[in-house]
Order: structure tokens, then sequence, then C-alpha cells
């Protein structure tokens, strides 16, 4: 599930686009991370949110912040997208 999503940079850079960055909760009921959003992810993430619903993720990166905190991250080459409500979970 997705929680809340929080903007933590809204920086515009030279050429006059905009760099935005949030930290949003996802989890399950098991748990849940940090996960650090880019740009248009950050609008699906929104939605998704208001939804109730969940995500996708493919290729992500994990790291340790502040020494105790773990952090997802889409990497260059990954994928987000909203989870099929229909389909059944893999497990």
């Amino acid at each position: 599930r997705v929680g809340k999503v929080e903007l933590v940079v809204d920086k515009s850079r030279v050429d006059g686009s905009r760099v935005l960055v949030a930290e949003v909760e996802v989890g399950d009921e098991s748990g849940s991370v940090s996960l650090r959003a880019r740009d248009e992810q950050i609008d699906l993430l929104q939605r998704v949110s208001s939804d109730a619903g969940a995500i996708v993720l493919r290729n992500c990166t994990m790291e340790l912040y502040q020494g105790k905190h773990l952090r997802l991250a889409v990497s260059k080459w990954g994928k987000m997208s909203v989870y099929p409500v229909r389909q059944q979970s893999s497990q």
C-alpha cells in the first residue's frame, strides 16, 4: 500500500525545468519502508495514495540511510506501475 506522499525537494533548474523529489511510505501488513520518488512518479503515487491502492516496483535499489532506516528507489531502468486490483498476489 501507498501511504503519505511528502515533497522534500522542489527546485528550479537554470534551464527552467523543475526537480521534484518526495519521500513516500510504502508497505503492507508486515512492515513499511520509505520510497524516494522523482518527478512523474510523484503524480502516480499521489493518485494511488488517494485511492488507497498499491503499486508494483521493478528494478529498485535499497539503501540504508542515517544508519537505521531503509529506503527504496526505482533505478534508471526500473518501472513503477499501479497494482492491478483484480489480480491475486503471487504469494
